[in-house]
């Protein structure tokens, strides 16, 4: 199982989603799937989604 982990593509982005319980950050893999994170980064900069979700350039 941990051969996985070792094998995981690079990010290129992340998100943080504030939580009652905490921050929860979430890394975009844009390469492997260029089309989900474009439209995912759209929404949240457009106002669909909910307020507590932000993209950080970390």
């Amino acid at each position: 199982m941990s051969n996985l982990y070792a094998t995981e593509p690079a990010t290129n982005g992340k998100v943080i989603f504030d939580t009652t319980a905490g921050e929860i950050e979430v890394e975009l893999w844009g390469k492997e799937c260029p089309k989900a994170v474009k439209n995912f980064l759209a929404l949240i900069m457009e106002g669909q989604s909910s307020s507590h979700v932000r993209p950080t350039s970390d």
